[in-house]
């Protein structure tokens, strides 16, 4: 009991401690335990209220409360209040709020817990901000830091330091706010990532806003820096919008694109994050919704099964009606068999088609991302060099400087927009092959018109040795698509000045196309989900984003005019397509 509890809480900010709070609070109940039992409930709660169930949370710390004030287990009953408290000013009761805190601060002052009491004066300092009580709000926070007893590198301690400095930057003090963010930060650097690069985008903003445009810069640069190995979409969309008004403002237009830009697609991104978690916690009530559902039908049952024990009683004790009563049952119990089977066979139908509308859910999902982040992105971005050229804030001379780099971002899509659509029509059944005979090296000079921009640009030598009888029978579009996929794949992640090699070997009923690069290659835990449904895609060598659909799109369209497609691949010495198709 007591190893699940604290492997629980050692893991309580990854998605597997449920699992563990769950199967504590089982064993809790199995042994009747009041000690265990209501900490891991408050717990379990907390990672429900983290993913925004609120119900389920409140559910959990209600339990826990009856049952910590039923034992007198004065800790829990104290932190059951703080968590309640904490749901009901979500909800914005801020009066309700604070009389909960104050029940924790009466219980755990009379224990003398000062722990418990530096997180219920936190408490206490959020709801007054949200009140606008600021004084009440410091006064709570100086509370919280001064019961650490000279311990302050508790997390109650350090979460007091930095709300206490967001007060005081809130009311301009921005000397106070300096020195918490400053204190913070010894605290943090180098042990807490998360912590660290919050404290720069705050001492970033709070530079700037002062006026102090050289230091605002040094601490945004520190935290780019920390984002690109411990991404915070939340932290750095203020510093990329703060960056891109400030390059704006003294001329510098590349760079207030190229931050405009990071801005919007950050943005799109977190959007994204945030429609997933909907999803996802939407997911769980409905889950939550049909197992109690379940509950139910089967208490039904139960009852059901207790009335027929009953009724066979019944006809044992009526020898005279005996024949009667046995048929009536007989024709009742076959027509509920039947029933049953009936409905067994509409619950599969059912499950049936809920898989399907998951995985029809699944392909608009992923449509919706392409849609809402590659395409919109430089979009976007784009709508926001106009308008500043409409504002008069940007020259008709300063705009063709960055039109080069707005042409980039929004050609990329034309490709992209074209696999989207033919995958679209793939994924609904309505696109058909139309066979031909094919000559493949005219195919690839096609091509390279298309591709020859991108390879120059990456100094990347492409050699053709297909030969002019290599003719083979298919849909010559999809052959065309397929190429054009692969070979901007190639480039892609080929670093400059690398080769990429295109060659056929006769395979007797077939032509084998290979095309092998020097590229990055493919680690060896990422192959299999080259071809998968799964969307997958990485970053190319020149920062090049990507959908991970020409892939997919390119193996149904093989599949579908008669061939088959592989890889092979080596990390860091290059990756080698193959792909048949039948011969002309």
């Amino acid at each position: 009991m007591r190893l699940l509890t604290e492997f629980a809480w050692y893991i309580h900010h990854s998605d597997s401690s449920q699992k563990f709070y769950l199967e504590a609070i089982n064993l809790s109940r199995k042994l009747n335990d009041h000690k265990y039992l209501p900490q891991n409930l408050n717990r379990y709660g907390v990672t429900f209220r983290n993913l925004d169930l609120q119900e389920n949370a409140l559910e959990l710390y209600e339990e826990a409360l009856n049952i910590s004030i039923a034992t007198g287990n004065k800790i829990e009953e104290g932190y059951a209040y703080n968590n309640l408290a904490q749901i009901i000013n979500y909800q914005g009761l801020q009066e309700e709020a604070l009389s909960y805190y104050t029940k924790a601060e009466a219980i755990f002052t009379h224990i003398n817990y000062p722990v418990g009491l530096g997180y219920t004066y936190n408490g206490f300092s959020t709801v007054f901000r949200e009140m606008g009580q600021y004084d009440k709000a410091i006064d709570a926070i100086n509370k919280s830091m001064a019961v650490s007893n000279g311990n302050k590198d508790t997390r109650e301690y350090l979460t007091a330091i930095l709300k206490r400095g967001d007060l005081y930057g809130e009311l301009k003090m921005y000397e106070e706010a300096l020195a918490d963010y400053q204190l913070y930060l010894t605290k943090v650097k180098d042990l807490y990532p998360r912590g660290e690069l919050n404290i720069y985008g705050r001492m970033a903003l709070l530079y700037y806003n002062e006026g102090e445009v050289d230091k605002a810069l040094q601490y945004a640069d520190k935290a780019l820096a920390l984002h690109e190995k411990h991404p915070s979409l939340e932290v750095i969309l203020p510093i990329y919008q703060g960056l891109s008004k400030y390059y704006a403002s003294i001329g510098n237009y590349k760079s207030a694109y190229q931050y405009n830009l990071e801005y919007s697609q950050s943005k799109e991104l977190l959007f994204e994050e945030r429609i997933n978690q909907y999803l996802t916690n939407h997911k769980i009530r409905s889950q939550d919704a049909e197992i109690k559902a379940l509950e139910l039908d089967r208490q039904l049952q139960a009852d059901k099964n207790i009335l027929k024990k009953y009724v066979n009683s019944g006809l044992i004790l009526l020898l005279i009606l005996a024949t009667t009563l046995t048929m009536t049952y007989y024709r009742s119990y076959k027509n509920e068999k039947n029933n049953l089977a009936l409905l067994d066979a509409q619950k599969k139908e059912i499950q049936k088609q809920a898989e399907e509308l998951d995985k029809l859910n699944s392909v608009k999902d992923k449509l919706f991302s392409i849609l809402a982040h590659d395409l919109r992105g430089p979009l976007n971005a784009l709508r926001g060099m106009i308008e500043l050229l409409e504002e008069d804030t940007l020259s008709p001379e300063e705009f063709r400087d960055v039109i080069p780099l707005v042409s980039q971002n929004v050609g990329n899509n034309s490709i992209l927009l074209e696999n989207l659509l033919i995958w679209s029509r793939s994924q609904m059944q309505g696109m058909q092959t139309l066979p031909e005979i094919v000559k493949i090296k005219q195919v690839l000079s096609d091509n390279f018109e298309f591709i020859d921009p991108l390879s120059r640009k990456k100094d990347i030598i492409i050699d053709n040795h297909i030969r002019e009888d290599v003719l083979v029978k298919a849909d010559k579009g999809m052959v065309d698509i397929v190429m054009r996929n692969l070979l901007t794949n190639s480039i892609k992640f080929t670093p400059a000045g690398g080769n990429i090699i295109v060659d056929a070997e006769d395979e007797g009923d077939s032509w084998k196309i290979i095309i092998s690069d020097s590229g990055v290659g493919i680690a060896a835990e990422n192959l299999s989900k080259i071809f998968s449904n799964k969307f997958f895609t990485t970053t190319g060598t020149h920062k090049e984003k990507g959908s991970g659909l020409g892939l997919i799109l390119s193996k149904e369209l093989i599949e579908k005019n008669n061939g088959k497609i592989w890889l092979h691949s080596i990390e860091g010495e290059g990756t080698t397509f193959y792909f048949t198709f039948p011969k002309a």
